[in-house]
């Protein structure tokens, strides 16, 4: 898949197949994310949904979240409801990981493994298009 910058697009944006069909979405609707070939990254206040190749095959829709804090503030359990909606709601195998690596700032990512890129890009736009656009 080539790739390069394309105006309504930020980052190096995918030409064609599921994507691009992801990331012209994003841009319809004002989303703030960012596009580097096929991988998409999209921001929402206090997490992110990243879509991409996963290692070993397959693709998947990972959804990260800072956890944190000892008294988790209105916002930080608003975006934690969020972002495990959005990952429970696509379908695929779900694992969870606890990224540990920068002290006192420990992240949650929800992974959602499919084989089907096609179908992962459906259900993820869907999912979004339902809760937020």
């Amino acid at each position: 898949m080539r790739e390069e910058a394309h105006g309504d697009i930020p980052g190096h944006a995918a030409l064609e197949g599921p994507a691009r069909r992801l990331q012209k979405f994003l841009a319809s609707r004002g989303a703030s994310f960012e596009a580097e070939g096929a991988t998409t990254r999209v921001h929402f206040e206090g997490w992110i949904l990243e879509v991409r190749d996963e290692p070993g095959g397959g693709f998947s829709a990972v959804v990260t979240i800072n956890v944190s804090g000892t008294s988790p503030s209105e916002e930080a359990r608003r975006a934690l409801c969020e972002a495990a909606t959005v990952a429970l709601s696509i379908r695929g195998e779900v694992r969870y990981e606890i990224d540990e690596s920068l002290p006192g700032y420990p992240m949650l990512r929800i992974v959602v493994v499919q084989e089907s890129f096609e179908q992962l890009i459906e259900d993820v736009i869907r999912v979004l298009d339902k809760y937020f656009f």
